[in-house]
């Protein structure tokens, strides 16, 4: 709830206000979970960074990030997502398929993690439980 409250509901309002600007306003949740502490911090914030910047192979990342071929895939996907959407405003590419751009309605999100796929509004009970009491 304190992730939903914090980042999700935030994120979400400021990409419809971002959408009434720029239609290509895309979002994204990354559920990829860290082995430090034997999983304890889960898929923290900011663990998305060494995957988005190729950078799994700086000393002690693995230990953080994780390594093998499901992360290398994992980055892969993600530098070429951020890559595509600088070329052409949409970060649909092949490694992930189409990724559409944000409406409130629908609620599209690329969900990275071990598979990576478009999802409509996830988590969407448990938003619209505490989206009222969110400022």
């Amino acid at each position: 709830m304190n992730t939903d409250a914090r980042f999700r509901i935030p994120t979400q309002r400021v990409a419809g206000l971002q959408r009434a600007h720029e239609p290509n306003t895309y979002n994204y949740l990354f559920t990829w979970e860290s082995p430090a502490r034997r999983g304890a911090f889960g898929s923290c914030h900011a663990l998305e960074m060494p995957f988005v910047f190729g950078t799994l192979d700086a000393p002690t990342q693995d230990k953080f990030a994780g390594a093998g071929p499901e992360a290398e895939r994992l980055s892969a996907n993600m530098m070429d997502a951020w890559l595509a959407f600088v070329r052409s405003d949409n970060p649909s590419h092949e490694g992930i398929g189409e990724w559409p751009a944000w409406d409130a309605d629908r609620r599209p999100v690329m969900v990275f993690g071990r598979e990576s796929a478009t999802e409509q509004d996830p988590f969407g009970e448990e938003r619209a439980a505490i989206e009222p009491f969110v400022p």
